[in-house]
């Protein structure tokens, strides 16, 4: 590694070594941040204490365990920061790079010596209220009771981030409109 080089902390509630997993967006970016950013290191998916719980939302069929695995994540977000936390202390990064997992991001206290940045092609909120999200039927009728709080963990986990880099013009305003951030923290960077 040389002086130049960043240390990388890469951040998803997913391994972006699974090709497969947000249509294989996450190991593009994982691969262009590896290959043009500098050192990167995948951090761990664990939950610490609630990692029981975890191991059950997964072998929950697909479409239920999708949402309950971020809600839930955002429930837990202080107990499953903790081991991540432990690693950004441990290894010394220069950036913690969260993808696609806003949730993943949302009760992590990031080191003062570490920028963090985030990328996703929404959040669940702008999705949610899109003409997309609005044609697509809620598999949780209660999940509507949750929408106000789940809003709220955004907003918070997008206020800590440094760096917030969106694909489309589309979401970079309709996020810096919603949330309220300002237009120096966030960057158009399409993908591709």
């Amino acid at each position: 590694m040389t002086p130049d080089t960043l240390r990388i902390a890469y951040l998803c509630d997913m391994s972006p070594l699974d090709r497969n997993l947000y249509s294989g967006g996450n190991a593009r970016i994982f691969d262009a941040l590896r290959s043009h950013a500098g050192e990167v290191t995948v951090l761990p998916q664990i939950w610490g204490a609630a990692d029981p719980l975890r191991r059950l939302i997964q072998a929950m069929p697909e479409r239920v365990s999708l949402r309950a695995r971020w809600r839930a994540h955002y429930a837990l977000r202080r107990v499953i920061a903790r081991p991540i936390e432990a690693e950004l202390r441990r290894g010394r990064y220069d950036v913690l790079f969260g993808a696609y997992a806003l949730h993943a991001l949302a009760g992590v206290r990031v080191p003062s010596d570490t920028v963090a940045a985030f990328t996703s092609d929404a959040t669940q909120t702008v999705y949610r209220e899109s003409e997309i999200g609005q044609a697509h039927e809620r598999i949780f009728k209660l999940g509507r009771f949750l929408d106000d709080w789940v809003e709220r963990r955004e907003r918070a986990a997008l206020a800590r981030a440094d760096l917030l880099l969106w694909p489309s013009e589309w979401l970079r305003t309709a996020v810096e409109s919603r949330y309220g951030i300002a237009p120096d923290r966030s960057r158009l960077v399409p993908w591709g």
